[in-house]
């Protein structure tokens, strides 16, 4: 919350090199355009229930995820 675009920029490069360096990451995050080119796998999660999983791809084009985090299906 609160990052600029820079601090987006540096935390990612960050953490790219951790995991060239072998390390994994649990990101919780509602902005998930900036987070696109670190995500291997993505759990989608509505008051506490997963509702999508998989692909950023295919999680992002879910209509259960478009619904409740778009207003949109």
């Amino acid at each position: 919350a609160g990052l600029t675009k820079g601090d987006i920029a540096q935390i990612s490069a960050l953490i790219q090199q951790m995991r060239r360096d072998g390390m994994t990451f649990l990101i919780v995050s509602h902005d998930l355009k900036a987070l696109e080119p670190l995500i291997d796998h993505t759990i989608a999660i509505n008051y506490g229930s997963k509702i999508a999983e998989g692909s950023y791809g295919d999680v992002i084009g879910d209509d259960a995820v478009r619904s409740s985090y778009l207003g949109v299906a």
